[in-house]
């Protein structure tokens, strides 16, 4: 976990048992079965082979190839080469906003959990009211902190659902459009999937010339 920049000069071997999560920029030789989340862009010299990555910005590489995996960008992408030579599925999904879509995951376990919270607080709001009259000051106390604790909980909800219709009215206009482009200056090989702008495109020859999307 690195909150501003990282470097890997020569790279990170992960045999997918590791995580990288990078605040800010992030510039390696290469990275083999890693699963990540890179905020800003993703510097890559030589290759992206079989990992799971959420990449902002643009994932930007010359002389670089993917090589299987799944890779998620929100700008641009400029490599070399994409796909492998035995045909593994190698999936790029490009634009859309993937921090937007991890955050309205989180945004609904967090909904989830409040949920679960404020029905068991208006379980016990329930039970206690109906004691009517007969309820002693220690329990009056608990039914107005209940009462406190409903309310605070609604209100989290509300604000919850808001940010999670911002963000997917966000995705959604960005998946109609925008700056979000595919470089690839060498070749895209079978079995490449790209999704863009909501549709799924498969590569079934291999392409050797340049190719920009």
């Amino acid at each position: 976990e690195c909150g501003k920049n990282f470097f890997a000069r020569t790279g990170i071997a992960a045999r997918d048992r590791g995580d990288l999560r990078v605040g800010g920029q992030a510039e390696v030789g290469f990275l083999n079965d890693v699963r990540g989340l890179i905020k800003g862009d993703l510097l890559v010299r030589r290759e992206i082979m079989n990992c799971r990555l959420v990449v902002g910005g643009s994932v930007l590489g010359d002389a670089a190839a993917v090589i299987g995996g799944e890779l998620s960008v929100g700008s641009a992408l400029k490599v070399a080469r994409l796909g492998t030579d035995s045909g593994t599925r190698t999936v790029i999904s490009i634009g859309g906003a993937p921090l937007l879509a991890i955050q309205i995951k989180q945004h609904r376990r967090q909904r989830e959990m409040l949920e679960a919270r404020l029905e068991h607080a208006r379980g016990q709001y329930d039970t206690l009211r109906a004691g009517g009259a007969g309820l002693n000051d220690e329990e009056k106390e608990r039914l107005a902190a209940l009462k406190g604790e409903i309310h605070a909980a609604e209100g989290e909800i509300a604000d919850i659902e808001s940010k999670i219709r911002e963000a997917e009215i966000t995705i959604e206009r960005l998946a109609k459009g925008g700056d979000s482009e595919i470089l690839v200056s060498k070749m895209i090989l079978p079995q490449v999937q790209m999704r863009i702008a909501g549709k799924d495109a498969l590569f079934e020859k291999e392409l050797t010339s340049p190719a920009r999307i």
